[in-house]
């Protein structure tokens, strides 16, 4: 498997062909930021300006943008960068407009008639890992930025893609280094007393670089539970304020509320924030009574909809009015999720007091705070016992995993005093593994598989 030696070049002599992109979203907004990078896009750009504007480096400048026939396309803002004082190290030009995606397609086609290609998935990310902007563990975390669902795994990427973890993996390289040394003092030196010395502390410090990846695993044990964002089912009778409480949790009024019960007819889904904790919450339409009926189509296929929903959810909030009975339709249905489910009993207002447990909760939309009390229960149910992940992307996890297992291995050596030069060999080994986290020495394969993962325009 090729492996790619990361070199760093001087990014001002010597850029590749000007790639382009929309850094934002590919929706309508107030505004959208496009980005280039590479040779001429400050004369590409300048081509496309109105007036002879000029672009100082790092200086914000309002232009008309126009397109190859000289018709406007839209009064812009430009910031150009000049290599290798840039994100990626080249020649930059960031281009902010009106959040029309047509704007934004008529900009894109101008600078493509003039040569320029559109950017592929991550490619402004590699081209600063090239450039050695970044390592490998930076560049992931700013990916993990942007998909982050959770104020964890956002802690922690911002953490790494300052260099946080880069400089954990660094001390461990610079650690293994002198490892490496104090075996080839043993080999060098003969005398018992030394050698003896020398293992008792390569022991130690082996075991203290072992303690500390275990320690990153462990803590990095959820990953795939803060990955996901987890669905969070209101389930209750007609009435019982479910699209109250759905549009209170959303901080909108998504659902409609009224006193007539039965109008929520379909499932409403969306996405929301609790906590810090990024959740989709589900709306569904009332469940009847066993006795109960109902002539309407309509209605029917709601309640069974949302019957089809309880096993596909996290967490469900079967919410009851006080003044009512549990319903055993509704007991029925949930009695195997009881572990996944909080009781929430709404409309507190009318009631005297109200009862609180593990999986029961009192509620009124009317009292923010027994609704801040009922997201502190949801997080709480959702993600149990969780701390910040040391790591944060599952290729990290296989590594630091790879590596406590070598390191496991030159300790049994060490231990069983057999060969030192055997030993210098695993230590080299374990090095070359760091090295693989930091993306100093790669496989094209990896590289390639890493970055495909970003958005495009990052």
């Amino acid at each position: 498997m090729a492996k790619l030696q990361l070199s760093v070049t001087n990014s001002s002599s010597k850029m590749s062909e000007p790639i382009i992109a929309l850094s934002t979203a590919y929706q309508n907004a107030a505004l959208a930021v496009i980005r280039l990078s590479g040779s001429n896009v400050l004369d590409l750009t300048i081509k496309l300006i109105q007036s002879e504007t000029r672009l100082n480096p790092k200086v914000q400048t309002l232009a008309n943008l126009i397109n190859l026939d000289g018709k406007l396309i839209d009064q812009v803002t430009i910031v150009y960068s000049k290599a290798p004082r840039s994100f990626t190290g080249e020649d930059m030009v960031e281009i902010t407009c009106h959040g029309s995606m047509l704007i934004v397609e008529q900009i894109i086609e101008a600078y493509q008639g003039l040569g320029v290609r559109l950017a592929k998935a991550g490619e402004f990310s590699q081209k600063a890992y090239l450039a050695g902007k970044l390592d490998l563990i930076q560049a992931e975390a700013i990916s993990e930025m942007i998909v982050s669902n959770n104020s964890l795994l956002l802690d922690q990427a911002r953490d790494q893609m300052l260099g946080g973890f880069s400089h954990e993996i660094s001390s461990v390289i610079q650690e293994l280094a002198d490892l490496t040394a104090r075996v080839n003092v043993g080999l060098d030196f003969s005398e018992e007393d030394l050698v003896d010395l020398t293992n008792t502390q390569i022991r130690s410090s082996l075991q203290s670089l072992i303690d500390q990846l275990e320690f990153d695993l462990i803590s990095s044990q959820n990953l795939e539970l803060l990955k996901n964002t987890p669905r969070v089912l209101i389930i209750g009778s007609p009435n019982a304020g479910k699209s109250s409480l759905f549009n209170q949790l959303l901080g909108i009024n998504r659902a409609i509320v009224s006193d007539q019960s039965g109008t929520t007819r379909d499932y409403l889904e969306s996405q929301t924030t609790l906590n810090g904790m990024m959740v989709n919450l589900i709306d569904t339409a009332g469940i009847l009574e066993f006795d109960q009926d109902s002539t309407d189509q309509i209605e029917l296929e709601g309640i069974r909809l949302a019957e089809q929903l309880i096993p596909t959810a996290d967490l469900i909030l079967h919410l009851r009015d006080h003044r009512l009975q549990p319903s055993a339709s509704i007991q029925n249905l949930l009695k195997p999720y009881q572990s996944s489910t909080i009781e929430v009993i709404s409309k507190l207002d009318q009631v005297d007091q109200s009862v609180n447990s593990k999986s029961h909760i009192s509620i009124s939309i009317k009292r923010p705070e027994s609704i801040k009390q009922l997201k502190n229960q949801i997080t709480a149910r959702l993600y149990p016992h969780l701390q910040k992940p040391s790591l944060i992307t599952h290729r990290q996890v296989e590594i630091i995993s790879k590596l406590k297992t070598k390191l496991i291995d030159v300790l049994d050596l060490v231990q069983a005093d057999l060969d030192q030069e055997l030993i210098v060999l695993e230590l080299e080994q374990a090095i070359a593994i760091c090295q693989e986290l930091t993306g100093k020495s790669v496989s094209d394969q990896v590289l390639t598989a890493t970055f495909r993962q970003f958005c495009i325009g990052k």
